[in-house]
C-alpha cells in the first residue's frame, strides 16, 4: 500500500491497518525521520460484540503520524513477526508526508 499526504506542520493524520496479530503478525515503524514526523501505532478496540467475532480474527490498528518539521518524508510501515529476522514482511506501507508551514 502506497499512501501521499500533504499535511500543515503540527497536524495530525490516522488511518488504520488491518493487521494478522493472530497470526503473530505486528505492524512496526520500518523507516522514518523522527525529526519531521512522530508516528504512534496503536491497536483499534472492537466496535461490536466480541462474543460473535470468530476465534483468532485481528483488529486493525490505528496509525497517527504527527507533523514536526515543514519538508518532504518518508515513512514505512512493516507488518512481520518478531522472531522472522531474515523473511520479507507480510505486508509494507509506504507513506510520503510533504508538510507545509
Amino acid at each position: 500500500m502506497n499512501k501521499e499526504l500533504t499535511l500543515r506542520l503540527g497536524e495530525r493524520y490516522a488511518f488504520d491497518l488491518e493487521t494478522h496479530s493472530g497470526g503473530g503478525y505486528l505492524w512496526r515503524v520500518a523507516a522514518n525521520d523522527e525529526s519531521v514526523l512522530h508516528v504512534e501505532i496503536k491497536p483499534r478496540k472492537a466496535s461490536q460484540d466480541i462474543s460473535a467475532i470468530p476465534i483468532g480474527k485481528s483488529f486493525p490498528v490505528q496509525v497517527e503520524i504527527k507533523a514536526l518539521a515543514t519538508g518532504k518524508a518518508s515513512l514505512l510501515l512493516e507488518e512481520r513477526r518478531g522472531w522472522e529476522k531474515d523473511s520479507e514482511p507480510l505486508n509494507r506501507c509506504s507513506v510520503t508526508v510533504t508538510i507545509n508551514p
